[in-house]
């Protein structure tokens, strides 16, 4: 997001995926936790405007033994809105 100049607007949540919103674990810039095989995770990104409005892009991540596999990577393409 500092890369597209967003940075200053914008907030890079990971949390658990399960019966409630945002539940654990919770992984963000100074909370320590361990992500363990078979646990599901969301990877969110939200980037807030005061004239544009506001963008939650949001990806499920599943937890393997030899990293992560995107649960929403199937037929995904670059979408540019101008």
């Amino acid at each position: 997001m500092r890369r597209h100049g967003t940075g200053e607007r914008g907030e890079f949540i990971i949390h658990g995926v399960g019966r409630v919103s945002h539940e654990l674990p919770r992984l963000g810039k100074g909370v320590e936790s361990k992500l363990e095989e078979r646990v599901v995770v969301s990877n969110e990104a939200d980037i807030r405007h005061p004239e544009v409005g506001d963008v939650i892009v949001e990806d499920r991540v599943a937890v393997t033994a030899d990293g992560c596999e995107g649960l929403g990577d199937l037929g995904r393409d670059a979408w540019y809105i101008g």
